[in-house]
């Protein structure tokens, strides 16, 4: 929606026999949703224009296309300060209480407080993560599915894997990734699917077995066999379920000029990932076991020898849990039926 009664730059006029403005070729991005709302940011304070609304976007660099200049200006997120980022919070938690809980009371307005301290620490996490890490976030809300979004007809999507049970069924896996990031390297295109979760419930491989946890697994099977669209030379990188809402630890950070701030809330991850150096130390470059779920040795900066057995797969044993999924789905079928 168009924000009223501020400042809007004014279309510029160049006078009668003066100079052409050296002409500057510009990327934005244009996000609209059903509704008719667009999303606006304000230009920052020191530069041009300080204070005007503005599409997300910037500079087009020599060399670039328009679509690798909006990728490197998405990355702004990574550079936002943390007065920026509270800000951010604030705006859309106000926005979506006033369109959704109009005269909230004393204890929703405290409940809110609290979910609003919550994103901040925990978009604090995740900035962290995407500074230092080589996989970069490339999709939100991913939806695995063979019909368009009713709201969003043009929205990417990914055809789901389907199953035929051999008595006539097809079993089609749908669902919506909360968040896809991805690394190239070697010609192919590694891929990590992230999970939101509450609570605090601990991954185990042996459940995968038995039908339980393994929606994050599916999806990630789906997107590397049908995702080539999206991905090119897809290639399962692993899972990773961040806990949304633990009761955070804490870590100090080196007191330097670009420090983060001193006492940062970490959240602590579960999953399954590639048992390859290059792709898991890709995730944690320093070896901190922040960003990943592993712990490493202080002696070799490898994963721990127990930590490496419960979250670690090579590329046969990834393998053999999908085909053990597809199994199970076609079993279900069947007993259904």
């Amino acid at each position: 929606q168009w924000p009223r009664g501020l400042p809007v730059r004014a279309r510029l006029r160049r006078a009668p026999g003066r100079m052409t403005r050296k002409h500057t070729e510009v990327a934005v991005g244009i996000l609209l949703r059903a509704d008719g709302a667009l999303l606006l940011s304000t230009r920052p304070a020191g530069k041009p224009y300080a204070g005007y609304w503005e599409f997300p976007g910037g500079k087009i660099e020599a060399g670039e296309s328009v679509e690798q200049a909006l990728r490197r200006e998405g990355s702004a997120f990574a550079k936002l300060t943390q007065p920026q980022l509270e800000q951010q919070v604030e705006s859309l938690v106000q926005e979506y209480t006033a369109a959704n809980l109009p005269g909230a009371g004393v204890r929703m307005n405290y409940l809110l407080g609290r979910i609003q301290r919550n994103l901040v620490g925990l978009l604090g996490f995740i900035q962290r993560d995407v500074r230092q890490s080589g996989f970069q976030p490339v999709a939100f809300e991913l939806r695995i599915d063979d019909r368009p979004d009713s709201d969003d007809p043009d929205a990417p999507r990914v055809d789901p894997v389907q199953l035929d049970d051999g008595m006539g069924h097809t079993v089609r896996i749908v669902g919506t990734v909360d968040r896809v990031d991805t690394m190239e390297l070697g010609g192919k295109t590694y891929i990590r699917v992230v999970d939101y979760k509450t609570g605090t419930k601990k991954f185990d491989l042996r459940e995968v077995y038995y039908g339980l946890d393994c929606q994050m697994l599916l999806y990630l099977f789906t997107l590397e066999r049908n995702g080539g669209h999206l991905f090119s030379q897809g290639t399962a990188a692993g899972v990773e379920y961040l806990w949304a809402d633990p009761a955070p630890e804490n870590i100090i950070r080196p007191e330097t000029d670009d420090a983060e701030p001193s006492q940062a809330q970490n959240y602590p991850l579960e999953g399954l990932l590639l048992d390859e150096p290059s792709i898991y130390h890709a995730m944690d470059t320093r070896g901190t076991g922040a960003f990943v779920p592993l712990s490493f040795s202080a002696k070799t900066g490898e994963p721990t020898a127990q930590s490496a057995k419960a979250r670690l797969a090579d590329r046969e044993k990834f393998n053999r849990i999908r085909d053990h999924l597809d199994g199970m789905l076609t079993d279900m079928a069947k007993n259904l039926y």
